[in-house]
């Protein structure tokens, strides 16, 4: 299984970001970004599951809050990019 990491380049646009999900009822979390997305260049994620991947994108763009990156993360530690 696996949950996907949606990382911003700051603080803020992920707090935006984790607000915009929440009023939509998606269960997401904002973390600092784990040393394993790290490389990416971001600092901070919002964590959600494998079944609200897809919903979470969509409110994001809708609301214009754009992650840099979206993550793929299994629970064995592989990482793999699965959006801009």
């Amino acid at each position: 299984m696996y949950e996907y990491y949606f990382t911003f380049p700051s603080v803020t646009f992920a707090q935006r970001s984790l607000s915009e999900l929440l009023q939509k009822g998606i269960l997401a979390e904002l973390i600092r970004s784990p040393k394993k997305i790290s490389s990416y260049g971001c600092g901070y994620a919002i964590r959600v599951s494998a079944a609200d991947g897809y919903t979470a994108s969509a409110v994001m763009r809708t609301a214009g809050v754009n992650p840099v990156k979206v993550l793929r993360v299994y629970f064995d530690g592989r990482s793999e990019v699965a959006g801009p």
